[in-house]
């Protein structure tokens, strides 16, 4: 069996193309939608975020020989847990993740953290585009007299934690991706952006860096965080080769 964490189109894609290849595997998705989602595909799954305690149990009631950490690569704390968890009950894992972005311009800065943001906001009337959600809200005490536009997912709790920390509905994007470029680029267009926040979430991502860099608009990409894992992998089929590695086969 196969456990797999899902949070990403990719991830659903991956655990698609593992049962269609008669791997034996169940998901763990955060949200509704996401369960949803791999149900849809026939995938067996529970919804999340699960305690340690509870990814242990899973893993001992299936007898899990495997797993995958399929996660959105800023999803450190899940990250960390299966780590642990995979080291403590020496069970084999895989980081399956995009490969980070390529592109290359004078108008790209990869920054630690939001803090850093200030000092790339050279005047309060700047407007400023943020797309890495709303988890890390609290990084707005830095800028509460900044012009801040955030593109979030149409979940109506989204809404009321923007509206809850200042943000009003007219610097709300509530709208579900993939984006094209030229969505991108006209939004950022006409919302007149200066300063473009976003994240390393692979190709994915290059579609909105390409539309900001053609617009001669700031970006600011937020590091992904370094992981532990040994065993990673980008495409399918580095997956497979890993599998086979730690004797992990399809049901006969």
């Amino acid at each position: 069996m196969i456990f797999l964490f899902d949070g990403t189109s990719d991830s659903r894609k991956l655990a698609l193309d593992l049962k269609n290849n008669h791997y034996k595997l169940m998901a763990s998705a955060v949200t509704e939608e996401g369960v949803f989602k791999l149900d849809k595909l026939g995938i067996p799954s529970v919804k999340g975020p699960l305690t340690v305690d509870e990814i242990e149990k899973i893993c001992e009631d299936y007898g899990v020989k495997c797993i995958i950490d399929a996660t959105h690569p800023y999803a450190e704390s899940i990250h960390n847990t299966i780590y642990k968890i995979s080291a403590k009950k020496n069970i084999f894992s895989i980081r399956y993740e995009r490969k980070k972005l390529s592109i290359k311009s004078r108008n790209i800065f990869y920054i630690e953290g939001y803090k850093q943001i200030l000092n790339y906001i050279s005047s309060d009337d700047m407007n400023v585009f943020v797309t890495t959600g709303i988890k890390n809200i609290e990084f707005l005490r830095y800028m509460q007299d900044k012009n801040i536009y955030f593109r979030v997912l149409p979940m109506e709790k989204n809404i009321k934690i923007l509206n809850s920390v200042g943000i009003p509905q007219k610097n709300i994007i509530a709208i579900e991706g993939p984006f094209s470029y030229n969505l991108n680029y006209y939004l950022m267009k006409d919302l007149e952006i200066d300063i473009l926040i976003t994240k390393d979430s692979g190709l994915i991502s290059e579609d909105k860096i390409r539309a900001a860099i053609d617009l001669g608009i700031k970006v600011l990409i937020i590091k992904r965080p370094e992981y532990k894992n040994k065993n990673i992998a980008y495409e399918y089929n580095e997956v497979m080769a890993l599998l086979k590695e730690g004797g992990i086969y399809p049901e006969p």
